[in-house]
């Protein structure tokens, strides 16, 4: 079984046109506070999915989606350590996850395919 959690870079469905690019997170910092309206953020929603269901970025014998649209978590240090993630610099050692309304945040999950999902 794959460990999707922990491979930095797992064979794919498909190879990757010379002209992608490679990137692993998109981050924009707007110069003011902006508004979202709903379906803006259905938008990006449906664009990031489309994004997640090309054949480049589906792992072999895997699914790759997009899981998780809100507020950013902030994890304490052990809990982002668990999940594979860099703790900020001001995390605290231990305790629940703190949200940061200002940051609308899309996370991505990749896993073993289940059997009737495999093509």
């Amino acid at each position: 079984m794959s460990n999707y959690l922990t491979s930095e870079d797992p064979p794919r469905q498909a190879s990757p046109d010379p002209e992608h690019l490679k990137i692993q997170r998109i981050e924009v910092e707007f110069a003011i506070p902006v508004y979202v309206p709903l379906g803006f953020q259905r938008e990006l929603d449906g664009l990031l999915s489309a994004l997640t269901r090309l054949k480049v970025n589906q792992p072999k014998d895997g699914v790759h989606w997009v899981a998780g649209v809100g507020a950013k978590m902030d994890w304490s240090q052990r809990d982002a350590r668990l999940l594979g993630k860099v703790p900020a610099d001001d995390a605290p050692l231990s305790g629940e996850p703190t949200f940061d309304d200002s940051v609308l945040s899309f996370e991505t999950c990749a896993r073993e395919a289940y059997p009737k999902e495999r093509t």
